[in-house]
């Protein structure tokens, strides 16, 4: 997120003298740039930033650090902080803190702006928030900006709400309704620019997969290609605040846009490209490579479309061909889109007609008219394409450079956009493949080994043909096998190379300080051998006569190893030649200054003019230091000068050794393994693109005759075989390495114990590999204190076994009952393998003087009617003897204990929330038997009654009588009650008029009620209802969470509750999952089992104890809940997606209407 400048008024300084900084087109100088450590484009947007109104109401506010206004002091009391004057509220404040808000509360309008106009009923994924925000911003052209997007101080622009929610811009949103599984996957939208007046622009966002946390964080590639008119655009290839045609693709962001000018029309086509899936980047599926995305055009003429799908294939296999080209015309224009991995294409097109041409490289194109698109329909279009004549192409690559052996090496065959890959054995260096007859080809070959050059050959074949490949080497004669011819070498071994120093600052001998040991052998030439180099030193270490004048039509080189660590910009190391034996000095090298240490010993050269082909040639390394702080200085090792071109390469005497390095235990390849002769060292690798080849792969030069070899990766012990090596020729040799690998035998742990006592268990732990191994044993999730192991680790030798005993014990205080306990164990190891688990489970069985309480707590209903099992509910079981324990019911409302009969007799008491206390005393258990109880409940509220239940008497005009109504209540609770007297009179009965022609409706008046009518009331926990006397209305309990647009169902057989599911929390901003059921004569919500996936306005009804709940926010899930358990269960999904539906129950049906 990055800061610009913010309109204001000019010239009035806030409190750091600040006059300008009030243009929105230029940046804050304090803003941060970018790019990442890895490239990525940061900021991606901006927005004001500087000078921004805000909040000072903290009485210690003093500006500091905000500027605030004009003449701020800073200090208290803050009142000369604040702008504008005469307030003491707000002030100016600046910085990133300001322009982040302002970005996230436009994410927050664009949230509601998606799900209400742009994809209605629908939740944007962050992915297309991103998208649509970076779809409108506006181009900055001011300080600090006017440079090319995506930039590093602006990103992609300014944020730009107005150009966003401008509806005469018409937008395509895709967001994640797509997902490409393999590289190579292509989406493919077609249509034409809709105004000319107006910008067009795509932009294309997506959530990558988990990357490194070192290094480069980008996993997945995603490429954006435009194509407007037959230009194409590729994402992030811009020139200044437009795309341009000539950019290439962007590997490492996350996001890319094509943006063209206002005055651009006609059509577009625009490809997503899948070019590499490499991670998980839609997680919770079965596919670990994968990648979906936001896709988000503007400025699009939207009309009438259909869907063009179908595969091509190659005619005489039915391969699926990918990459074919599907060109799509009409009379206007022209499309092209390419198949993916599966051989299959798809795209959108406006209501027409059209010809498709569809053509592969190698094969014949085929060709479709009159193809018709009709509105909302699909029109497939496969096709089988006919393969053109095929000619062999062969041959062998070998080394031109003096050995002569076989090389494995690459040759890439191209031809146009056509480009595909084939290797040599890497034993006899020979390749085969097949060429399209005809066709002209360019072929590439590249030796897998390093130093060597690569060959270019362009073939056209009519008929089979052999190219055959002499790869040369270098000049730099890294190629293993050779060696450069030196003119003059010093490697200060047997002497000091007859270098001088003049004085005694220069050292030769074997160093102690600094790098501790020479880059080859054992002695160097050192500033201080045993130490740091002196203040204010001076010294140069010169060579003596070296005669070049043989040389003057070659490119000489000078090459030294060295270690460097001086005091940064002050002490510094140079290197000085000389053509005339030293008269005059020419530096040609440095002067370089700073601690290089952390490189170790690098290897530096100088090329020399060709005036210094002379046979007074010398060198000269001179160090300085200045008067204070000193490091280890400077290290030179192996000095020599040779020609720098391959002639002045000279073959050493040997041979190849290939082959794999191979994991001895599992035979699997070996990847990242050094494989070392005294000529060479290797590193094996993987082969992903050559089929013939295993990974593991290693390519060593060694001696003639035979050679100890050795192979070596950490984790397992190195092996050293005596290898017959042949001049100038292949031998094979695969490595298998040893290391160790544990075994557990059982490989599942179970015993039996008796609650109160223990047993112990053998577990015996095999070494089957050949290099011993430690362990280390640990319980994992969940914790078990009732399992222990002896020895806790130790080592195993190669091929030897040790047992370790494992204790169940069931006496200690997280075992209270039988049963059966399970844990994992997890055995830690030195291995390549890593640690693996054993399950342990533990039957603790019930003493013989036990006896076990079952039983089921049932919740009754109202007036002790019938209820339903109760969740939860709490059993606390206490002991003659002063014992005491808690259980709960499980979710069918159950449970059971184990209890020593000699506690008898016990108490039970039971309690669950909305019920009334049950006790049951003196129970008696006996010995390993079962007591099992049937709990009843009641429900903490009242049952009322009346009597008689109906008032009926017949008076005579001015007579009266006293009438008597009994009251009764046989609930848990107590009410109270009031006695209503109406005011409505019968009216006079209206009887109904037969129709002769329209309707003829008559007013009856208010219905008739009755005279009198009784209202139950309960009394909970001291809380008075309010209760409104003159209506029949009275206030009812407030919902427990601040819920809205939620699902609501009654049900017929519980006229007295209705139930609230799901829906929006306005005081948390977010969905809820929450059920309520409230209940009218007690006034009171009960929270229930929640929603399995929260949503707004869901469509509930309730039918035979369950409610149904289907949709909300436009999905089709469907819920039912069971209203006996508490508990849910999913139902068939809905045939459409619905929002604030409604639905019914009748006859055994749901019904579900609108939405």
């Amino acid at each position: 997120m990055g800061a610009s400048e913010n309109v204001r008024d000019n010239g009035i300084a806030d409190g750091c003298n600040t006059v300008d900084s009030n243009n929105a087109n230029d940046m804050t100088d304090f803003s941060s740039r970018g790019p990442t450590t890895d490239g990525r484009t940061k900021p991606e947007i901006v927005a004001p930033g500087a000078h921004i109104q805000g909040p000072s109401s903290q009485p210690e506010f003093s500006g500091g650090g905000v500027c605030g206004a004009a003449s701020n002091n800073f200090g208290s009391p803050g009142d000369d902080a604040l702008y504008p004057a005469g307030q003491t509220l707000y002030t100016w404040s600046s910085g990133t803190s300001h322009a982040t808000p302002a970005v996230a509360g436009a994410a927050s309008l664009v949230y509601e702006y998606y799900g209400r106009v742009l994809n209605p009923g629908q939740l944007p994924s962050p992915a297309m928030l991103k998208a649509l925000l970076l779809n409108s911003p506006r181009y900055m052209a001011g300080e600090f900006t006017n440079d090319t997007l995506p930039s590093v101080s602006q990103g992609w622009g300014l944020t730009d709400m107005g150009a966003l929610f401008d509806q005469s811009n018409s937008r395509l949103v895709f967001d994640q309704n797509e997902i490409f599984g393999d590289t190579g996957d292509v989406s493919v939208i077609n249509g034409a620019i809709s105004n000319p007046a107006q910008p067009f622009r795509v932009t294309l966002v997506w959530t990558d997969a988990p990357g490194s946390t070192t290094g480069a964080a980008y996993v997945n590639d995603l490429d954006l290609e435009v194509t407007v008119n037959g230009v194409t655009y590729r994402g992030n290839a811009f020139d200044g605040a437009f795309s341009t045609s000539t950019g290439s693709a962007d590997s490492i962001n996350n996001t890319e846009q094509v943006f063209l000018p206002v005055g651009t029309i006609g059509a577009f086509s625009v490809q997503v490209v899948a070019r590499n899936i490499a991670g998980d980047g839609v997680p919770g599926n079965a596919d670990l490579t994968d990648q979906d995305f936001a896709l988000v055009i503007s400025n699009v003429l939207i009309g009438p479309q259909g869907t063009l799908r179908g595969t091509v294939t190659a005619a005489d296999s039915g391969v699926p061909l990918a990459g074919a080209q599907v060109q799509i015309s009409d009379a206007t224009n022209t499309f092209t889109i390419r198949t993916n991995s599966a051989g299959e294409y798809q795209t959108r097109l406006a209501v027409g007609t059209y010809t498709v041409r569809i053509s592969a490289f190698g094969y014949e194109v085929r060709r479709f008219d009159g193809i018709v698109i009709s509105e909302d329909a699909t029109t497939r279009r496969d096709a089988n394409l006919t393969a053109r004549p095929r000619v062999v192409l062969d041959g062998t690559v070998r080394d031109g450079a003096g050995h002569g052996y076989p090389l494995y090496a690459a040759i890439t065959l191209q031809s146009g956009n056509f480009t595909s890959t084939v290797f040599t054995d890497p034993l006899i260096g020979r390749y085969s493949t097949k060429l399209i007859q005809g066709e002209p080809y360019n072929l590439t070959v590249n030796a897998a080994v390093p130093g060597y050059l690569a060959a270019t050959r362009a073939v056209t074949a009519t008929t089979d043909i052999t190219a055959n490949f002499d790869l040369l080497i270098d000049s730099d004669c890294t190629a293993p096998g050779y060696e450069r011819t030196a003119i003059f070498e010093a490697n200060f071994e047997e002497n000091d190379g007859g270098f001088t120093p003049n004085n005694n600052l220069w050292q030769w001998g074997p160093p102690t300080s600094g790098p501790s040991e020479a880059f080859s052998g054992s002695n160097v030439w050192a500033t201080n051998l045993a130490g740091n180099y002196p203040n204010d030193a001076s010294s140069r270490l010169t060579s003596g006569t070296i005669d070049l004048s043989s040389d003057t039509d070659s490119i000489l080189t000078v090459e030294w190893w060295q270690w460097l660590e001086t005091e940064g910009g002050y002490d510094f190391a140079s290197v000085e030649i000389s053509n005339d034996g030293g008269t005059t000095w020419t530096t040609a090298y440095g002067p370089l200054s700073g601690d290089f240490s952390a490189d170790g010993w690098t290897r530096q050269q100088i090329e020399l003019p060709a005036e210094y082909a002379t046979d007074s040639f010398k060198i000269r390394f001179h160090f300085t230091s200045d008067v204070s702080i000193v490091q280890s200085g400077w290290y030179i090792d192996d000095v020599s000068l040779f020609v720098l071109d391959s002639a002045g390469c000279t073959p050493t005497s040997g041979g190849l050794v290939v082959g794999t390095v191979r994991d001895a235990n599992t035979d699997l390849p070996l990847i990242g393994a050094t494989v070392r002769s005294a000529q060479d060292v290797a590193i094996t690798i993987d082969t992903p693109t050559d089929p013939n080849v295993d990974d593991g792969f290693y390519i060593l030069f060694a001696a003639p005759g035979t050679q100890p070899i050795t192979a070596a990766i950490e984790g397992y012990g190195s092996l050293t075989q005596n290898v017959p090596v042949v001049a100038d020729a292949i031998r094979e040799y695969t490595f298998g390495l040893t290391t160790g690998r544990l075994e557990a035998n059982p490989d599942v742990l179970q015993g039996t114990v008796e609650l109160g006592s223990s047993t112990t268990l053998p577990l015996v732990l095999e070494n089957t590999g050949g290099v011993s191994a430690t362990f280390e044993l640990h319980t994992v999730s969940p914790a078990a204190a009732w399992l222990g192991f002896s020895p806790t680790e130790g080592t195993i030798n190669a091929n030897a076994s040790r047992t370790i005993d494992v204790t169940l014990d069931a006496s200690g205080a997280d075992v209270t009952q039988p049963g059966i306990y399970a844990a994992q164990v997890q055995v830690g190891n030195s291995t390549p393998y890593g640690p693996f688990s054993l399950p342990v489970s533990m039957t603790v069985t019930a003493p013989a003087s036990y006896g076990q309480v079952i039983g089921t707590v049932e919740g009754l209903e109202r007036c002790d009617a019938p209820g339903t099992l109760l969740s939860n509910a709490v059993v606390t079981i206490r002991g003659s003897d002063g014992f005491s324990s808690t259980v709960q019911t499980d979710a069918t409302g159950r449970f059971a204990y184990w209890v020593d009969a000699v506690r008898s007799p016990l108490s039970l008491t039971v309690n669950a929330p909305g019920y009334t206390e049950t006790v049951i005393a003196n129970l008696t258990i006996t010995p390993s038997e079962q007591r099992a109880l049937a709990i009843e409940l009641r429900p903490a509220r009242p049952c009322a009654g009346a009597s008689p239940d109906a008032l009926q008497f017949t008076l005579t005009e001015g007579e009266t009588t006293d009438v008597t109504l009994t009251l009764s209540n046989t609930g848990a609770t107590r009410y109270s009650f009031s006695v209503l007297e109406s005011t409505y009179v019968l009216p006079p009965v209206v009887r109904p008029v037969t129709p002769t022609g329209q309707p003829n409706i008559q007013p009856i008046g208010p219905a008739p009620i009755g005279g009198i009518s009784v209202r139950a009331q309960p009394q909970p926990r001291n809380a008075t209802p309010d209760i409104a006397q003159s209506t029949a209305w009275f206030n009812g309990a407030t919902i427990p969470s601040d819920v809205i647009r939620y699902g609501a169902a009654q049900c017929p057989e519980q006229p007295d509750s209705f139930y609230v599911i799901s829906g929006y929390d306005f005081y948390f901003y977010q969905v809820s999952a929450v059920t309520w059921r409230y209940d009218a004569l007690t006034n009171t919500w009960n929270e229930l089992a929640p929603f399995p996936v929260a949503v707004e306005s869901p469509a509930a009804t309730c039918y035979q104890g369950h409610l149904y709940v289907m949709g909300g926010d436009g999905t089709n899930q469907f819920f039912i809940y069971n209203i006996a358990t508490d508990t849910w269960s999913s139902g068939p999904p809905l045939p459409r997606g619905v929002f604030g539906a409604a639905a019914g129950a009748w006859n055994g049906k749901i019904y579900l209407a609108g939405g």
